[in-house]
């Protein structure tokens, strides 16, 4: 109908007839109401009947027995039911063994009619499967205001707690590896000042568990000398800073001082202010102290604790540059020991000299050592600064007048001068070459054979060790094979040394006819001998070669015995045990006795050079060799002879019952490559052309 205002609305009529005395009717009553508010009603319920159906949640109802009375559509989509199904049964349609109904806790609110969100269960759907839900439940009443059941809308969770868990998860791994790594977290919101911190870098800064850690309290535990740098990092990412990287040192409640690497990033709003700093603190303690061992290693003597060749570069330079600091330098060589560097400022000649006499004197009282005195002769080298020295130059001068000093029968000093210059390498050029001669390969291995005296056939090879300089030429062990010893350069040379003869010797072994039982002989140092790891790389050797244990003997000097009477038994042992051979070389140098022979499980005997120079020239080196051979033979070991030079010597040797020689007379030290030669060669065509080169 129409307002008179011209505006339409809604009616419901109601039209009866009114009838006359005939029945026929005679007017028409019209009963209209205004049914605006009805239908506003209606068209509100159905817009939420439409909204109920298409939403993605399920939205359901139960009347207070707990039978579902609606059932949306997507309660139908999300537990696999139709309305048809679901309406009428009850709500433990939907429950499962570890969701005890809607919970006692909605049931419970429900029941008192009161509104319940956030409730967390799970219900199974028709096909079996379970899923995580979300819960919003409120009352249900009737026209009369009482209660007549429960609405609950339902959202599927199943996604999101299957990332919460994968979070939860991820974070307790950081967690657990930011422990094993020492590495703690810390976060500050900068709106609310509030901050959260890992329980590692609780641990770090020596917290107990849950104690707050605020910036300020941060602050208290930085050292006082970095607090100014804290608060500076600060402030920069305040001003829009990025990230910042920086090193600081913490006071720990305990007083323990430890280092921390802090890596600190800003997160940043969508106005480019900063909302939250995200900082990463790592223990750095170790790796300080480390760096500090190291760098004091790097320029102080392992031994004796004294600064090194480095540390005495840098002062030496230092006072140069000064000017008029007038530096002296001695080089003090303790005999059979250590290089001693001395450096020393505004002395002239005589202040000098009158010093190196002071540091003489000082050495020659005798001192004792597990009961035993011990006595020290030095010598002296002294370089006074001259114009244009270097602190090279200086180092080099020391040098060269040390060994002036050792070369006049030594305990004495002498003074630098411009004439010395003359030798070749001075002792320090030659030890900075010889740590980079491995690597540079100019190393390497001559072999001499060992002939059997009786047949002349050459039944085993010893491995020399020559250097090649790529400046100075071919330089003999007895130049440096001393350097190496005093500087522990020995051990690594030495272990090359045994690897690459035991490959030469093995790879001879398998492809010369003739060589297929011959052995290898190599020298060891004493360092190598008590090493406690030495048997395990001779095991390495033995087996990267694929040689024979039994073809293998290492030869040590009867002088490095004697300075080394407490040889690890072990290690014997266990050498021993790999069925390698102790070769005695220079034996009768020595004083070793029958009873360390026995101990030491020697092989062979190798008679010094001195006693086979004399044979048919003094009666007094038969008479030597014919009691080692005598020992040999009721020890049962074997006996080489070195240096066998002439035919005459030979003979002796033969006459002696000696049954092993090498020397000139059959071949001087070889490179690899003429090894073939003296297998292909007659052993007799061989000796006479190595005669010949001799005389």
């Amino acid at each position: 109908m129409r307002h008179r205002t011209g505006k339409e609305f809604p009616v419901h009529a109601t039209v009866s007839p009114i009838r006359g005395r005939h029945t026929a009717p005679v007017a028409v009553v019209a009963i209209s109401k205004d049914i605006t508010d009805r239908k506003h009603s209606e068209a509100i319920l159905r817009r939420l009947s439409d909204m109920v159906e298409s939403s993605g949640d399920a939205i359901i109802g139960a009347d207070l027995s707990g039978n579902i009375t609606s059932w949306n559509a997507g309660a139908a989509q999300m537990f696999g039911r139709s309305s048809l199904e679901a309406v009428g049964q009850s709500y433990r349609l939907l429950a499962t063994r570890d969701a005890g109904d809607f919970g006692d806790e909605v049931t419970a609110h429900a029941g008192r009619g009161t509104f319940v969100t956030g409730v967390e269960t799970r219900w199974r759907c028709k096909d079996g499967s379970v899923i995580d839900v979300e819960l919003t439940v409120s009352p249900v009443y009737g026209q009369d205001g009482t209660q007549v059941g429960a609405s609950a809308i339902a959202r599927d969770i199943t996604e999101v707690q299957r990332l919460k868990a994968e979070a939860a998860a991820e974070r307790e791994r950081l967690l657990a590896a930011q422990e094993m790594a020492h590495v703690g977290s810390i976060e500050h919101t900068v709106a609310t000042g509030e901050t959260w911190h890992s329980e590692e870098f609780s641990r770090i800064l020596g917290l107990a568990a849950g104690s707050p850690a605020t910036r300020d309290s941060l602050l208290a535990l930085t050292h006082p000398e970095d607090r100014d740098l804290v608060r500076r990092v600060w402030a920069s990412l305040e001003n829009g800073l990025e990230s910042a990287d920086f090193e600081y040192r913490i006071l720990r409640p305990d007083g323990e001082q430890r280092w921390l690497h802090s890596r600190i990033r800003s997160v940043n709003g969508q106005d480019g202010k900063s909302r939250r700093f995200l900082d990463t603190v790592l223990d750095i303690t170790e790796r300080k102290n480390a760096a500090e061992i190291l760098e004091y290693q790097a320029r102080h003597d392992a031994l004796t604790g004294l600064p090194n060749r480095y540390l005495m570069t840098e002062v030496l330079e230092g006072l140069l540059d000064r000017g008029g600091a007038r530096p002296v330098v001695m080089f003090v060589d303790v005999d059979r020991f250590k290089l001693i560097v001395v450096v020393c400022e505004n002395l002239l000649m005589r202040g000098a000299r009158t010093l190196a006499e002071r540091i003489r004197t000082s050495t020659r009282d005798p001192f004792e050592v597990e009961g035993r005195q011990i006595y020290l002769n030095v010598s002296v080298g002294i370089a006074l600064a001259g114009r244009g020295d270097t602190a090279e130059s200086m180092l080099r001068g020391a040098d060269a007048a040390m060994y002036r000093a050792k070369a006049a029968g030594g305990d004495s000093s002498a003074v630098y001068e411009e004439r010395m210059t003359g030798r070749a390498t001075g002792r320090l050029d030659l030890e900075s070459d010889l740590r980079l001669a491995l690597d540079r390969r100019e190393l390497c291995l001559n072999y001499q054979p060992i002939i059997d005296v009786s047949t002349g056939a050459t039944v085993s090879f010893e491995a020399l060790l020559r250097w090649q300089h790529s400046e100075h030429g071919l330089i003999m062990p007895d130049t440096f094979i001393p350097i190496a010893e005093e500087t522990g350069l020995i051990v690594p040379i030495s272990t090359w040394v045994l690897n690459e003869a035991l490959r030469q010797v093995q790879r001879w072994r398998r492809q010369l006819p003739g060589a297929e039982n011959v052995s290898a002989a190599v020298n060891i140092s004493g360092r190598q001998l008590v090493a406690c790891d030495f048997p395990r790389i001779v095991e390495a050797a033995i087996t990267g070669s694929g040689i024979d244990p039994a073809a293998v003997n290492l030869e040590i000097t009867e002088t490095i015995l004697m300075d080394q009477p407490d040889l690890p038994k072990e290690t014997l042992q266990r050498l021993a045990a790999l069925g390698v051979g102790l070769s005695i070389d220079d034996f009768g140098t020595g004083y070793l006795s029958l009873s360390y022979l026995k101990w030491l499980s020697a092989r062979t005997l190798k008679i010094d050079r001195t006693f086979v120079k004399e044979l048919g020239r003094d009666p007094h080196g038969a008479t030597i060799i014919e009691l080692v051979q005598g020992m040999a033979d009721s020890l049962n070991l074997d006996v080489i002879a070195e240096g066998v030079e002439t035919s005459d010597q030979l003979a002796e040797l033969r006459r002696l019952g000696v049954r092993l020689a090498q020397g000139y007379f059959w071949s001087k030290p070889l490179p690899p490559e003429s090894i073939p030669s003296l297998f292909h060669a007659s052993p007799e065509n061989r000796a006479r052309e190595v005669a010949q080169e001799v005389r």
